[in-house]
């Protein structure tokens, strides 16, 4: 029987797995991004990053263009 980590390897390891993971992480990191900035007119992304649980780099490269409207340093 598999383990988690070895179930993780091997379900990564697919790339159809993997595009078809990575795009869902994507789009559900963009809906979450979206939710927490969207009541506000400015919002800092190092305090955005801190909300989410990732590095500012992650949160800046992962933002797409309508994102980008609400998000002010």
């Amino acid at each position: 029987m598999l383990n988690n980590s070895q179930a993780d390897i091997e379900l990564m390891s697919d790339p159809i797995i993997r595009s078809h993971f990575t795009s869902l992480y994507d789009n559900l990191l963009e809906q979450n991004l979206l939710r927490i900035v969207e009541p506000f007119n400015r919002v800092e992304v190092d305090h955005v990053a801190k909300l989410v649980g990732l590095p500012v780099l992650e949160i800046e490269a992962k933002y797409d263009p309508s994102l980008a409207l609400l998000i002010v340093d």
